[in-house]
């Protein structure tokens, strides 16, 4: 059995941690695109996409504080817990999404998802 020297061994830690933060860059890019897509399809006025970017930052400072809270309790959830609090977020953004868009654009992200 061979034994990895101490360099050898951060070598292939400093790889996995670059490999794992370009893959993480690649999705947030490729989420992006995708938000822009919809934009751009949907034909949004300026006051939606206002609407679009405040909610996605209330979005945000939600998850963490949910975050925060869950580290302080120190108790994860269960999975079924996270999938119900997963469902219930979701629900409770499309109806957010759904008060900002027209019946129109309503009716056309039904009918064609959003393309980046």
């Amino acid at each position: 059995m061979k034994l990895l020297t101490l360099t050898q061994v951060s070598l292939l830690a400093m790889t996995l941690s670059l490999s794992q933060l370009a893959l993480a860059q690649a999705n947030q890019s490729e989420r992006k695109g995708s938000m822009q897509g919809c934009i751009e399809q949907l034909n949004l006025t300026d006051e939606q996409r206002q609407a679009f970017k405040e909610m996605r930052q209330e979005a945000r400072d939600s998850r963490d504080s949910r975050r925060s809270a869950m580290r302080m309790q120190g108790q994860p959830l269960s999975d079924e817990q996270r999938q119900a609090v997963r469902e219930s977020r979701q629900a409770q953004m499309q109806k957010r999404i759904n008060a900002i868009l027209t019946e129109e654009q309503q009716a056309l992200r039904k009918t064609q998802p959003c393309q980046s």
